[in-house]
């Protein structure tokens, strides 16, 4: 019996201490600044003053693509952190993509994607 109430406290003292391992890449995608971009209205020195420098630049057909990408990556760990759980990780990738012509926003997409 004495074993049965040391392992049920030992599963409740594991799964209490849980806290997840995170991880980030990226700089943050603040949802409140996005719905501040106007199509035909925000130039884009202002988008870069608001979401900084993209990732990643394309040009074609006379237009500039500024890409921005934010990933955090959760894992939870029991005991603290002494035990991590890989297979449970989960990844949540936000991406904004800017379109530019002739200086001004013509327009935008922001989608956010979890994985397992």
């Amino acid at each position: 019996m004495k074993r049965v109430l040391l392992a049920a406290a030992f599963c409740v003292a594991a799964a209490g201490c849980a806290a997840p391992l995170t991880t980030t890449e990226g700089r943050e995608i603040d949802r409140a600044e996005v719905a501040r971009i106007k199509p035909g209205v925000t130039t884009r020195a202002e988008v870069i003053g608001a979401f900084g420098e993209p990732r990643e630049t394309t040009r074609a057909d006379g237009k500039e693509r500024l890409l921005y990408t934010y990933s955090s990556k959760r894992v939870p760990t029991y005991l603290g952190g002494r035990l991590v759980n890989r297979s449970m990780a989960r990844t949540s990738t936000t991406t904004l993509v800017i379109t530019i012509t002739d200086g001004v926003l013509t327009s935008y997409e922001l989608k956010t994607e979890e994985t397992e």
